[in-house]
C-alpha cells in the first residue's frame, strides 16, 4: 500500500474534455444540462470522474485510460 498512487476523482473540465476527445462546450454542456457533476475550484472547473465513468459506461476506462 505504500507508495502506491490512487487514480484521480476528478480532473479540470479542459483536461477531461480532451482525454475523451470531445470540445470543452460539450463538456461544459453535459455539466450544465447535469448529465456530469461539476464544481468549480478557483478559476477552473473540476469534474467528478465517477459521473463521467457513469454517463459514458463500459468505454470510459479506455477513453479516460485510468
Amino acid at each position: 500500500m505504500k507508495g502506491e498512487k490512487l487514480p484521480p476523482v476528478t480532473m479540470r473540465l479542459a483536461d477531461a474534455a480532451q482525454a475523451i476527445g470531445v470540445s470543452r462546450s460539450t463538456m461544459w454542456r453535459w455539466v450544465t444540462d447535469g448529465n456530469v457533476r461539476g464544481f468549480r475550484v478557483g478559476k477552473h472547473w473540476v469534474i467528478d470522474l465517477e459521473s463521467l465513468r457513469k454517463m459514458l459506461g463500459p468505454e470510459a476506462t479506455t477513453l479516460l485510460r485510468l
